[in-house]
């Protein structure tokens, strides 16, 4: 086998395997974290774009052309902060797929 593991004892790759797992909680755990939060952010986001959607009809069927115009920009406000954490979701993900993929070979060295 291609592994490093064969210099070590049993005790020493236990150790190795300990260390490399603890590391990859800490990291990928702050990414999950991360993933959970973007989730929410969305969630919420879009509820409030329901519900200023909602509002806006609302405004427009009653001849409020201020309120229209408010609730306007902050649909286009909500819709830009939607995507730009669509984006960011999408980035974490692709950093937790990679972390978890260079941690998992990093395991697989110390195999026994």
């Amino acid at each position: 086998s291609s592994s490093v593991s064969s210099g070590l004892s049993k005790k020493e790759l236990r150790k190795k395997r300990a260390e490399i797992a603890q590391r990859k909680t800490a990291k990928l755990g702050a990414l999950k974290k991360r993933t959970k939060a973007l989730e929410a952010e969305i969630t919420k986001l879009e509820t409030e774009i329901e519900e200023g959607t909602a509002a806006l009809i609302e405004a427009s069927q009653g001849g409020f052309g201020d309120t229209e115009a408010k609730l306007s920009r902050q649909l286009h406000q909500g819709r830009e902060r939607v995507e730009d954490a669509y984006g960011e979701l999408e980035q974490v993900l692709a950093d937790l797929e990679e972390g978890e993929k260079k941690f998992d070979e990093e395991l697989a060295q110390y195999s026994p």
